[in-house]
């Protein structure tokens, strides 16, 4: 078939590409790119994206910012303090859960008072009317492991399961058995699972001078000092994400290819090989219809392909998703049909969750079924679905109105308010 030159054909190198992403159309990946003034991650799984990230230099989060703050206010009605990072900018600081401060002022200290310097690092970003909420529990993060200032000791992911994870845990224990686990906390994140030990105490041991240094320079530096910059969202996805989800990372921008080149060379240089330029003409976001996803990821109406939908509606405080038959039309009983219908709901809702970055308290109103047998197995196949969320989700109960409550941990902004 030929290709006209200067007419609507596309260019045959063009198309080669095309047909070379469409072969690969099942892998894992991520991709970066600009987008209205931000940098847009795609996380692209089985042939449809699952999340989206959206980051914007003039609102980026501040989530993982280190500071030296000075203590404004002391609120004893509500056990807390405010303290000042940068100037006018205040921070929430919980004295009831932070009870190992980290004081930069001279001097004895058995209290919190106002004028303290503090070192502080960002837990939560600001939500609404709610200031950012500060932490003295300073963490340092590496592909493998998390170093903590405040509880010390050794601890596992949670996720780490399955055979030979009790001898696994053991040989790590023994590979740091010099580690200041009495000083310090270390977490092993999942993405450690079936990592050669050595590995992991050589990240562990590059936390533990980072942090030192940290400590040391804080002490001389002035209140609104920012000690360290947490590393932006879009790297961080690359850093966090486990091996089998990330067969491939591409970058359409030389400048966002070079700076996640250089950051994983330093901290994670295995990761190197799976980084790639995108270099032709035809967009990431055309070729993988990016905009029109982004689109049906901000709509409030999702379709089902029985013919169901789900109604998804953020409010001040709770998300509720609303499950409704449509043109669902089922051949077996009412009661099989809204079973069947909900099954398909829960795997949409699981899926809309993360893609959305739906957090807090998520309510679910399904199909009113009468059988118990039916409400069990749906909520297990929730449970089960929603196990797969990298960000800590719980399905608490299904109600006696038949509302399912979900909690998800809020991260980062939901994708909607992103973009609002």
């Amino acid at each position: 078939m030929a290709l006209r030159e200067g007419g609507n054909w596309l260019h045959w190198k063009i198309w080669a590409r095309i047909l070379i992403d469409k072969a690969k159309n099942y892998m894992n990946k991520r991709l970066i790119t600009s987008y209205r003034g931000g940098i847009l991650t795609a996380v692209w799984e089985n042939g449809r994206v699952i999340q989206f990230e959206w980051e914007q230099p003039a609102s980026e989060s501040k989530i993982g910012n280190i500071y030296v703050g000075i203590v404004k206010k002391i609120v004893p009605s509500i056990n807390a303090a405010f303290v000042e990072v940068e100037s006018g900018l205040n921070g929430y600081y919980s004295l009831e859960e932070n009870t190992h401060h980290l004081f930069l002022t001279p001097g004895n200290h058995d209290r919190v008072k106002e004028g303290d310097l503090l070192l502080v690092q960002v837990e939560r970003d600001p939500v609404k009317t709610k200031l950012m909420v500060l932490t003295a529990r300073i963490n340092l993060t590496g592909r493998y492991t998390a170093l903590t200032c405040g509880h010390p000791g050794l601890a596992f992911s949670s996720k780490i399961k399955g055979v030979g994870t009790q001898a696994f845990k053991d040989h790590i224990r023994e590979t740091l058995n010099d580690f200041p686990v009495d000083e310090y906390g270390l977490i092993v994140r999942t993405n450690a699972a079936g990592v050669e030990p050595e590995r992991i105490a050589t990240e562990a041991n590059a936390l533990l001078a980072q942090m030192e240094k940290l400590l040391r320079e804080a002490a001389c530096r002035t209140s609104g000092s920012l000690m360290m910059k947490a590393v932006p969202a879009w790297i961080q996805g690359v850093r966090d994400a486990k091996d089998d989800e990330l067969e491939e990372v591409v970058c359409e921008e030389k400048a966002q290819y070079e700076e996640l080149i250089a950051f994983v060379r330093e901290v994670c240089p295995d990761l190197e090989r799976r980084i790639r330029l995108y270099e032709d003409d035809y967009s990431l976001m055309k070729l993988y219809r990016l905009e029109s996803a982004l689109e049906e990821a901000l709509s409030e109406r999702v379709w089902l392909k029985s013919g169901g939908f789900l109604v998804i509606q953020p409010t001040e405080a709770l998300t509720v998703i609303d499950v409704n038959s449509g043109k669902s039309v089922g051949k077996k009983t009412s009661e099989e049909t809204f079973f069947h219908l909900n099954l398909e709901a829960a795997k949409e809702i699981a899926h809309q969750i993360r893609l959305r970055n739906l957090s807090g308290i998520i309510i679910v109103d399904f199909i009113d079924m009468d059988e118990e047998e039916h409400k069990l197995s749906l909520m297990a196949e929730l449970k089960r679905l929603l196990e797969t969320d990298p960000v800590k989700t719980n399905v608490i109960d299904m109600t006696p109105l038949g509302l399912v409550e979900i909690t998800r941990k809020r991260v980062r902004r939901p994708l909607a308010e992103q973009f609002k």
